[in-house]
């Protein structure tokens, strides 16, 4: 499970946040991943109830291949 962080992502807040992939079983390309789409066109939403959160990647039908992509990053 994520733990999201209600600041910005960067210095030292982001080497810290880029830590606590470490141990949620992120590889060092998933946890590129992450930052990479949340700092641009991905949201996450923190889920009521539990300390999951979802993450949505969203884009046009002509980025199927771009969806796919990270479909397969993180299918394991």
């Amino acid at each position: 499970m994520i733990t999201p962080i209600k600041r910005n992502l960067r210095g030292t807040a982001l080497a810290q946040y880029k830590q606590t992939l470490s141990q949620q079983g992120f590889n060092d390309l998933q946890k590129d991943i992450l930052i990479g789409t949340l700092l641009g066109d991905a949201s996450m939403q923190a889920m009521k109830g539990n300390q999951e959160s979802n993450i949505k990647f969203e884009q046009t039908l002509s980025r199927v291949d771009y969806i796919q992509h990270l479909y397969e990053q993180f299918s394991d």
